[in-house]
């Protein structure tokens, strides 16, 4: 049996583990476009802000593709899928075989056109490489930036920048941070608290036009308000777009996502696929869902490789949620954090002063989202709970006393 993944991150590594675990024999093929061991892409801005080393960054010891032996093959990238021949097409003309295949190719930097600028001008935040790029422009002496996007990927890379002494501007086209995961009150609790911390905010506008020096080199940003932000070293975070240009039209798709059953197994039924570009669903609204997070990529990527092996396990469904860290304050927000879903009723406790925000989303009795910003130390039991009906006494358990009593006003 020739088992083949398309991907060495998340997804691709717990499939591979899995895999292992119940076939000791079969033959096991990692393709990555990255010539790096797997490492956690979580953690690129805490390498970039130094708050750990380069060799921090890897999720498993030199000898694991040997010791499990799996034959690993950096920098290659698959180019097609011969569906019928079970074969992939590589870059360089190539096929490779395989009796199963995952699809865990993940997702890259979503990137917005701006005039002016060449590609290699305007840095993302994805991948070891990128993060290697940033470094070695503060380094040659780039020391103003500008970063486009009020998204999580943008603000964790200022935050990491700024935790070099670095002057930020973060260039934010909506009404506020974080716009798709926090709500403004718990939002601006963030922001606040960056900019208390020297990153400065310019909101409601984009960026138009790319300006340089005498010699060429970046020298700021004009906006479309206008306004020119001093800057040589521009960041786009706009967030992420799946790897799935090679999948063929035997493969459904929603969108640029490959559909998935609970299995974890495609259209095709020797083809499986997990993480950042398998599209799944909600745990909570059952809706079709995809969300590029570390812990549903593992999870995915786990059981589609239990059932590459022959087992017969089901997916429970993808859960959202973010953490955030910044300057001492935590934030962290999971499921329909913004109340988004039908029949939504929300409850918080709101302590500006304090740093202080919980909020709690209910739906026909259940626990359907939350965010807690300042104290998070329940996080975890929340998370645990979404999707359940929660009564007078669970609530006492697991929530703040401030949240019991706006849930249930008429109890003492």
């Amino acid at each position: 049996m020739v088992y083949l993944i398309i991907g060495n991150s998340a997804a691709g590594i717990f499939a591979a583990d899995a895999i292992r675990k119940y076939d000791r024999q079969g033959e096991i093929v990692i393709l990555s476009t990255e010539e790096e061991n797997a490492y956690s892409r979580c953690l690129t801005t805490y390498y970039v802000s130094g708050q750990i080393e380069k060799s921090g960054m890897f999720i498993r010891p030199d000898q694991y593709y040997a010791a499990r032996n799996i034959n690993f093959r950096g920098g290659v990238r698959v180019t097609g899928i011969q569906v019928a021949e079970n074969q992939v097409e590589l870059e360089d003309g190539s096929t490779l075989g395989y009796d199963k295949l995952l699809i865990a190719s993940g997702a890259g930097a979503a990137r917005a056109p701006i005039a002016g600028a060449g590609e290699e001008e305007i840095h993302v935040m994805r991948t070891l490489a990128d993060a290697d790029k940033i470094l070695a422009a503060l380094k040659s002496g780039r020391k103003r930036v500008a970063v486009l996007g009020g998204g999580l990927v943008s603000l964790k890379t200022a935050g990491a920048l700024a935790e070099h002494g670095v002057p930020v501007t973060i260039i934010v086209t909506s009404r506020h941070i974080l716009s798709q995961q926090f709500d403004k009150p718990g939002a601006d609790l963030i922001m606040n608290r960056l900019a208390r911390n020297g990153v400065r905010f310019v909101m409601g506008a984009s960026a138009a036009e790319l300006l340089h020096d005498r010699d060429g080199a970046c020298s700021g940003l004009r906006l479309d308000t206008g306004e020119i932000v001093d800057c040589d070293l521009v960041f786009m975070g706009k967030g992420v777009t799946p790897n799935s240009d090679f999948i063929p039209p035997e493969i459904e798709m929603r969108g640029k996502f490959v559909k998935v059953d609970k299995s974890m197994v495609t259209t095709v039924p020797n083809i499986y696929a997990a993480g950042d570009v398998a599209m799944s669903y909600d745990k909570v609204s059952g809706r079709p869902a995809a969300y590029a997070i570390w812990p549903n990529a593992a999870e995915q990527g786990a059981i589609a490789g239990a059932n590459m092996a022959g087992r017969q396990l089901q997916y429970g469904g993808a859960v959202s949620m973010n953490s955030l860290h910044f300057f001492g304050l935590n934030a962290i927000c999971g499921g329909d954090s913004r109340g988004k879903g039908p029949g939504s009723i929300e409850e918080c406790v709101y302590w500006p002063t304090r740093s202080l925000y919980q909020k709690c989303v209910f739906a026909e009795g259940r626990l359907t989202g939350f965010i807690l910003v300042g104290k998070t130390a329940n996080a975890g039991v929340l998370m645990a709970h979404l999707g359940l009906r929660l009564n007078f006494e669970k609530c006492l358990d697991i929530l703040d006393r401030g949240l019991v009593a706006a849930v249930f006003p008429n109890t003492e």
